[in-house]
């Protein structure tokens, strides 16, 4: 979308010359030639300054250069408002978020810490042993939400408790997450780290 945004800019700051150069050169060289101003070489600076200011005060030019100049403005000024309200939201943006939770047996989870976390909630799939009864969880998922908008250039989930559990980080943006492991947790602390670096 920004390719295509420079390219409508820069196109037609290129084509509003090229489109009108050229006639504006024609009607001055036949109003010129209407004027006689080639039959006397003597009075061409005064019939050229003659000749501009007829063209200046013609409706169909002031008509053609009000389009061109509008089109100009308006391509560029949006450019520029939507920069400007990039830039705005970079500044309003808070340098991470992070949360910690402990997985109980049977229970909700138990939220030990957080930091600029708005809410949160974590549902869980599970499968019954038709012939057992036995009760094992398949997969479990997690949806946070941060209460001020973060930068997401470093993330990271991780249990402190089992290091080598992999968390699957399905969606991340400025304003939510979400992630899910695809094994039993229950008893396990989790870490959930989001910041602008590392450090």
């Amino acid at each position: 979308m920004r390719f295509f945004g420079l390219l409508l800019r820069w196109t037609v700051a290129a084509a509003v010359p090229l489109i009108f150069i050229p006639i504006i050169g024609e009607f001055a060289i036949d109003l010129a030639r209407e004027h006689g101003l080639y039959e006397r070489p003597s009075e061409t600076a005064e019939g050229v300054m003659t000749a501009i200011q007829g063209l200046i005060h013609n409706p169909l030019y002031q008509l053609c250069a009000a389009f061109a100049l509008g089109l100009s403005v308006g391509v560029w000024s949006h450019w520029l408002a939507s920069r400007m309200d990039r830039s705005k939201v970079v500044d309003t943006l808070e340098n991470g978020a992070s949360l910690s939770l402990i997985m109980m047996q049977g229970q909700d989870p138990r939220e030990i810490s957080k930091s600029n976390i708005y809410r949160w909630f974590v549902f869980q799939l599970k499968n019954k042993d038709l012939l057992t009864g036995a009760v094992s969880t398949l997969s479990t998922h997690f949806f946070v939400v941060f209460e001020r908008p973060i930068f997401t250039n470093y993330r990271r989930v991780y249990s402190p408790t089992n290091p080598s559990m992999y968390f699957n980080i399905l969606d991340l943006s400025p304003r939510s997450m979400m992630f899910t492991v695809e094994q039993d947790i229950s008893g396990v602390a989790i870490d959930v780290h989001i910041s602008k670096s590392p450090l």
